[in-house]
Parts: C-alpha cells; structure tokens; sequence
C-alpha cells in the first residue's frame, strides 16, 4: 500500500482541531522589562483543546505568527450564563460524543475524534496568535471538520443566537449594552477563581479577543446609546423575518459582513497586537500533547491570558513611568532658560525712552531751524 503523501503548511487549516499553550515569556521579550520577564516566567501555563475558526489574515510565508480565531473544547456542557440567555445546552458534542440534553446532533471529524466526551460552546471564541515553526506543520493526520461540518456548527451557532436573543427580548427588551455589562461579570463570575492580587479572568468580550459574527452581541458594537429603542425595535423585526428562508440568506449575509469587517486579509493591522495572546500550536498527534483527563476548563484558558495581559500593561505603565520622569524639571529648566533670554516688555520703561528721543530730537530741530543773529549796530 502506497505511503500517504505529507502534507506541510506554514500555516494551520481554519476548520482543525489543535492543542494550543501560552507561550507568556515569548510574548514580553521585546519590552526589555525584567520584572514582566520574571512574572511571565512564573506564570503556570497549561495546554488547551481549541478548534480553528478562522484564519484573521492572509498567511503569507516567513512571518513570526498568524493570528486566528479558536474556540476552546470543553469536556462538559455549556456553563449557564443567565445576562447573555446562555442555557447548559447551548452546545455541540464532538462524536464519538453523542451526550446533549437536547439530542442535538454531534460534530464528525473527517477523521476519529480523540476524545470521547466534548463538546464545542457557543459564544465563546478567543483570538491568538500562532507562532510559527522553522519545521511548520504536519497536517497529514490532522483531525478537522469537512466544509459540510462547518456549515453544520455555524447554523447550530446561528440558533444558540437567536434563542438567546429571543429569550433577552422576552424579558422586558432590556437595552443590549446593559445585557453586555452583565455578561462580562458573569463570564467572571465563572472563570477560574484568582486571588485579589491578580487581573480579572479574560473573557470572549475582551477587546483583545474575537467575537463570533453569529452571537446575538454583534449589532450592539455598532449602535449608539441614543439608537437603542431603534435597535429594539429592529430587533422584533428580525426575529420576526428570521421564520422565512428569504430573510434568512439576508441574516446570513449581515453576519457575513460583521465577520468580514474584522478580517485583516494582508496582515497589516491597527490594533493592539501585543496584547493578543501568543500560543504555541500542536495539530498532530493530539493526544501525545493532552490527554483527555487532562483537558481543562476554557474559562482556565481565559484566566491565563488576562494574566499575562496584564503583565504587558503593566509593564508599559513602568516604561511610560520612566520615560516621563525626567520631563517636568527639563521643562522647567527649558522655560526658566526661555525667560532668562527673552526681554519683559515693561509699557513704562518704553515710554521714558520715547520721550527721550523726541525731546533730542526736537532740539536738533530747534538748532537746525533757528534764524542766525545780525546785528544792527556797528
């Protein structure tokens, strides 16, 4: 029997599962700050089950890392998270996975999944940057869901959305930022638990992190406070079109176009790159790098990287502190320096000097036009 042929790419495949780790000394090097080296080196890192979403820009050869969007595997249903209307069986499990409150259907891996209990959660994806590897990346047994699957977890997606933001709007049309405030303390409120001292856990609506273009949150990042009772109201409206096939593709397409906006296509971007998580990636051999029981929790995953954003905030904070501390007294110095050369301008020293000159100036005339004395007798 003929030798599968290898297959090697630089980049890893949007639709693969891969293992992924924080690589937090990596990530600070470049800010020559001792003290972030030193929290980044202690930092207790461990490896994570991740699905490749998408790839957030063209992977092109020869760069450092790529960055793309993963949702963390969980080993358990969803958490509930009652300000986002996110319910345990807002869920898909991974065959041979085949345990859902709801008997949804599981994800089929074009290849034998590894593991035997779970599950991809909605609403919870995490943008990171892969680091490459001089060797790149053997996809010969990688394990990953065909363009139907795919299709399949983006509609089960799709309903997880619009039963949350059916069951938002049956409690009262409360206004979407407030349901964001809420969903970010209860996304903490489910993260792992961190001392006082320590950031709080980072979570799918960091600015740092992607947000899927199918949860229901999407269209309160483009309205404004005055646009709220529009937005409600156009909220009824799309539920209401979303019961016919036509208003459907146009769904599909306005979160096509969300998704679409957040792509970088050719790398070059304006955001904050340094504070997006680094990771090492691992796309073969899935098992030789995590074994099942050892698969944690994503919001573990979440509490890691607020840490180690954190430490690069922090480590700004100093360099912005050192820089600056000498600036007031050269300041002062510059300006005490300014004033010494600069002249005062004193309106009564002025006017002694004008009258000076005029009074010269009127005995020169005085002499110059005075008539010449003759006498009159001899």
């Amino acid at each position: 029997m003929a030798e599968h042929r290898r297959k090697i790419v630089f980049s890893p495949s949007p639709g693969a599962y891969a293992v992924i780790r924080l690589a937090p000394v990596e990530m600070v090097g470049h800010l020559g700050d001792s003290e972030a080296m030193e929290q980044a080196a202690s930092l207790q890192t461990k490896p994570y089950l991740v699905y490749l979403l998408d790839e957030m820009s063209l992977p092109f050869p020869n760069r450092p890392w790529y960055r793309f969007d993963v949702s963390p595997i969980a080993t358990g249903l969803r958490a509930e998270n009652p300000g986002r209307a996110i319910t345990p069986d807002m869920c898909i499990p991974i065959f041979p996975n085949a345990d859902h409150p709801a008997n949804r259907a599981p994800m089929r891996p074009m290849r034998p999944f590894p593991y035997a209990h779970c599950y991809h959660w909605f609403d919870s994806i995490l943008q990171v940057r892969v680091r490459s590897r001089p060797e790149q990346f053997d996809e010969t047994e990688v394990v990953k869901l065909s363009s139907a699957e795919q299709m399949e977890l983006e509609f089960a997606w799709t309903d997880d959305a619009i039963r949350s933001a059916d069951a938002i709007k049956a409690r009262g049309h409360k206004p979407l930022q407030n349901v964001q405030a809420e969903s970010c303390d209860s996304e903490a409120a489910n993260a792992a638990p961190v001392s006082s001292s320590e950031p709080m856990p980072f979570t799918p609506k960091s600015n740092t992190s992607a947000v899927s273009p199918l949860s229901p949150e999407v269209k309160c990042l483009a309205i404004s406070p005055q646009d709220e009772h529009d937005e409600t109201e156009q909220v009824d409206s799309d539920h209401a079109s979303l019961a016919s096939s036509s208003s459907n593709a146009s769904a599909n397409s306005a979160a096509d176009l969300a998704g679409l906006a957040r792509f970088d296509i050719f790398g070059g971007t304006n955001e904050d790159v340094d504070v997006i998580p680094l990771v090492d990636l691992w796309i073969s051999d899935l098992p030789a790098q995590l074994k099942e029981e050892d698969i944690p929790d994503p919001t573990e995953l979440y509490a890691e990287c607020a840490r180690i954003v954190q430490i690069v905030k922090d480590a700004r904070v100093r360099a912005y502190a050192a820089m600056t501390a000498h600036l007031p007294l050269a300041a002062s110095e510059d300006q005490t320096a300014s004033l010494s050369k600069r002249k005062r301008i004193r309106p009564g020293k002025m006017w002694a000097k004008v009258r000076v000159r005029v009074g010269r100036m009127a005995s020169r005339l005085d002499h110059i036009l005075q008539v010449p004395r003759k006498p009159f007798w001899p």
